[in-house]
């Protein structure tokens, strides 16, 4: 499957889904190279997961190049640590006007769809940015599937880009 992405206002290119690149989804994945899928886990990403990365640089703050960055997969990420990226913690509003918005728009059921496969562990990880001392700084794809973790105090798969020192 492949994603449609509008960059700069009129060019398109296309993007494959992370499970799509390895074939699995990313539990089924790290299962079968062998890594624990609970517990904190952490290890290097691999240059698909780097590209895929580097693809959404610039899509939302922080602005830096990818290349600047140490990239780690965590499969169990704490969301709570991201309930600042939105002033005064409002995942709860901005969520139920993400739902309410996708009603309206024709899209009516899809972010029940996307909560369940979610909470499932059936969905790309979150690309987010940390500073050198690991605090989150910003999220350049995964909006809705970090609202979804937050509300359900769970764990999100992440590609976490730190900051060198």
């Amino acid at each position: 499957m492949t994603l449609i992405r509008r960059v700069s206002g009129r060019r398109i290119e296309r993007w494959p889904r992370m499970g799509d690149l390895h074939g699995a989804t990313w539990k089924p994945l790290l299962k079968q190279r062998g890594h624990r899928v609970s517990g904190t886990h952490q290890r290097p990403a691999t240059p698909r997961e780097r590209a895929t990365a580097a693809f959404w640089a610039g899509a939302n703050t922080p602005e830096v190049p990818a290349e600047s960055l140490d990239w780690l997969y965590t499969a169990d990420y704490g969301a709570h640590r991201l309930d600042e990226l939105m002033s005064g913690g409002r995942w709860q509003e901005w969520w139920d006007d993400e739902v309410h918005y996708g009603d309206e728009d024709g899209r009516e059921g899809y972010y029940s769809l996307l909560e369940a496969a979610h909470l499932r562990g059936e969905t790309d990880p979150v690309i987010l940015i940390e500073d050198a001392d690991g605090s989150p700084e910003g999220i350049w794809d995964g909006w809705h599937r970090t609202a979804i973790s937050i509300l359900n105090s769970a764990v999100l798969p992440a590609l976490v880009g730190r900051r060198r020192r």
